[in-house]
């Protein structure tokens, strides 16, 4: 009886095909050491020493800024200005204004009236505004509808007149404010009025002076 040997087939990779698979494995880790330079560069471009922690996307003072000139482009029409001073924080740098037309009959109502303005006491720049409550009341309802006139926004009182009003409360622009100061720009011919600004902040803060200037995007006029 003649057995014929059992041939074990082994086969393995060639040496062209190691070749090929290391220089693969060589262009994908390049390309993940390029990827992570380039966060690594961006996260210090937005995160300097000494700035932000890691735990925001942006400095607060970038947020902050955002907020702020968002409620002053988006005005029809500001009222008194206070300019305040870098140099005196007890002199509180303040601007009332007419922060929306909601419901576009050309009166300023309570729902409709806003105030950025400086807190010395809580190192803030704040932004007040009527917060109703879910359920409104009949009082309520009567009270938001109530109309201004634009004198009651030049009021040299107007910012206390605004804040002693019932449901009128602050939110928080800024923080680690140390002074704030406010410049009205008349709008030149063709152009449209802008509120200029410098903001100071708290030395342990870490954040550099803040200036900004904002333009209303459509100043409107009050209907008397």
């Amino acid at each position: 009886m003649n057995v014929s040997p059992r041939t074990i087939s082994r086969s393995g990779f060639t040496l062209v095909e190691l070749l090929l698979g290391l220089a693969l494995t060589g262009l994908v880790m390049a390309a993940m050491a390029s990827l992570t330079l380039a966060v690594s560069t961006r996260w210090n471009s937005v995160f300097p020493a000494g700035g932000a922690s890691a735990g925001t996307l942006f400095r607060p003072d970038q947020l902050g800024n955002a907020r702020l000139l968002n409620r002053l482009r988006d005005a029809r029409v500001l009222g008194l200005i206070r300019a305040g001073s870098l140099s005196n924080p007890n002199q509180r740098a303040a601007a009332m204004l007419w922060r929306a037309d909601d419901n576009a009959n050309g009166s300023i109502e309570l729902d409709e009236m806003g105030l950025i303005e400086f807190d010395a006491v809580n190192q803030k720049l704040c932004f007040y505004r009527a917060h109703w409550p879910v359920a409104l009341s009949a009082s309520a309802r009567a009270q938001k509808n109530v109309t201004y006139s634009y004198a009651f926004l030049t009021s040299t009182t107007a910012p206390e007149d605004f804040k002693r009003l019932n449901y009128v409360g602050p939110e928080t622009l800024l923080t680690s404010v140390a002074s704030a100061r406010f410049n009205w720009l008349a709008a030149a011919a063709g152009g449209k009025p802008a509120l200029e600004y410098r903001i100071a902040f708290t030395p342990a803060s870490g954040l550099a002076e803040l200036f900004g200037q904002a333009a209303l995007r459509a100043p409107g006029s009050v209907t008397p």
